[in-house]
């Protein structure tokens, strides 16, 4: 009685197998497509996030250094970034400054700016702000004649990869040699590309591994180890880069040109309203060497560390790069006018 569904049953599972494996075998396209779609869709993506930090941050595309024996390093030539919203560009020289003829002009005043990162003014502030460049556009309307600007300067350059700089380069028959201090460069030795957090001598592969290397060396704190920033005082130190200080103003007078030394201080190791805080060493080696020096600790002291000067309180944002110009700019053209 219950014989013949059961062997409809049987009858039907021939019929039944063929329709299984068609529905497997649909699945397993599927499974197969959405796999193929996902990873599309992960390489697109990328795509994406590698040309929006490319296009929008710049990243990918650093400021690349070259090394050499007589300075340590410096910046390449022909270079041109937009980083976070910055233009950074080297000349032909490897200069973050506008080209020159290696004769100077007739008329023109050409003026040489030394010194470390605070000189060259980070990329993170724009070419047109950092108070080198500011002080050119400036002083050429104040004068009423063409100025130009030389800014040989590199991140954490000591006084002796500076005086290795200008023995090696020459004045470029700048009327002024214009030296840049800081607050510690007494103390620092001879900066290495090593101690150039960051640096690099190759562009990255992609911007996306840029990004990543950068968030770990802000995760280790490297940028708040930048050399020139950490130093301790170290009297065998100071006592040699006061002789290189002699021989970079010996050579600079040798070459006709004047020497100026500017002192430019971390604003997070001033008190407010400071008048100066220039080293006493180096005030006492200015007047036993009749070396002219501009102290612009007046001129950033009135104003708060976080106004005037990017995240680590160091380096000078576009706001204290105007304060510096300012001072710098009135001295110069209080001198050049007489």
């Amino acid at each position: 009685m219950f014989a013949q569904p059961r062997m409809l049953i049987r009858a039907a599972s021939p019929l039944l197998e063929p329709m299984n494996s068609t529905s497997a075998s649909v699945s397993h396209k599927l499974r197969k497509s959405r796999f193929y779609y996902s990873v599309i869709g992960l390489l697109l993506l990328l795509i994406f996030v590698e040309f929006g930090l490319r296009l929008v941050l710049g990243l990918g595309h650093p400021i690349l250094y070259e090394l050499d024996p007589s300075f340590g390093y410096f910046t390449q030539p022909h270079q041109y970034t937009r980083r976070l919203f910055a233009r950074t560009s080297t000349n032909s020289l490897g200069m973050r400054s506008p080209e020159f003829t290696i004769e100077k002009p007739a008329g023109a005043l050409r003026l040489m700016f030394l010194g470390d990162s605070i000189t060259f003014g980070t990329t993170q502030v724009d070419q047109g702000s950092i108070f080198a460049e500011e002080v050119r556009k400036d002083l050429s309307i104040m004068l009423h004649r063409q100025v130009e600007e030389i800014n040989a300067s590199a991140n954490g350059w000591a006084i002796s990869n500076e005086d290795g700089f200008l023995h090696s380069r020459g004045t470029y028959n700048s009327d002024d040699v214009v030296l840049v201090l800081n607050s510690g460069d007494l103390d620092q030795p001879f900066s290495r590309f090593s101690d150039v957090a960051g640096g690099q001598t190759n562009s990255p592969r992609t911007a996306i591994g840029e990004l990543i290397t950068r968030l770990m060396m802000l995760r280790n704190r490297f940028s708040h180890q930048d050399a020139g920033t950490t130093v301790e005082n170290d009297p065998a130190t100071e006592r040699k880069n006061l002789q290189e200080l002699t021989s970079m103003a010996e050579f600079s007078r040798g070459h006709g040109s004047g020497f100026l030394l500017v002192f430019v201080p971390f604003r997070r190791e001033i008190v407010d309203g400071a008048a100066s805080s220039i080293p006493g060493p180096l005030k006492d080696w200015a007047a036993s060497e009749n070396i002219n020096y501009l102290d612009l600790t007046s001129a950033v002291s009135g104003y708060e560390t976080q106004a005037i000067t990017l995240r680590d309180g160091t380096h000078y944002n576009a706001r204290g790069n105007r304060l510096l110009a300012d001072s710098l700019e009135n001295y110069l053209a209080d001198k050049f006018s007489k």
